[in-house]
């Protein structure tokens, strides 16, 4: 038995219409996500052009607390690039980036 192109065409909608109408193809479609917790995080990225380095998806703020390894990758990238010299960032500047990024945080409330 051979099947032209045209017939197997019309199988395959057939099926795919009849699964759409059953609910199967929406149980394919949609993964199970079952039990996931959006964190609570703040995330910046920078481009520092002088140096010509980049930091991206640097999340230096997890579920209320700061994280020190990224705040120092951070104090790094915005560094004096001419001395070399690495100087802290306070961390209420990159609450104040983040505000930019994120209208939904509002700058100046509690952050821990």
């Amino acid at each position: 038995m051979s099947l032209s192109r045209r017939a197997l065409i019309g199988i395959a909608g057939g099926a795919i219409a009849s699964g759409c109408l059953t609910g199967i193809t929406a149980a394919v479609a949609a993964p199970a996500v079952i039990g996931v917790k959006e964190l609570n995080v703040r995330t910046l990225s920078f481009d520092c052009t002088n140096a010509g380095e980049q930091l991206h998806n640097a999340t230096y703020w997890v579920e209320g607390s700061y994280v020190p390894e990224v705040l120092e990758k951070i104090n790094h990238a915005l560094r004096d690039w001419r001395a070399n010299e690495v100087h802290p960032i306070h961390v209420g500047v990159l609450d104040l980036l983040y505000g930019l990024v994120d209208p939904r945080v509002r700058i100046g409330e509690a952050t821990a």
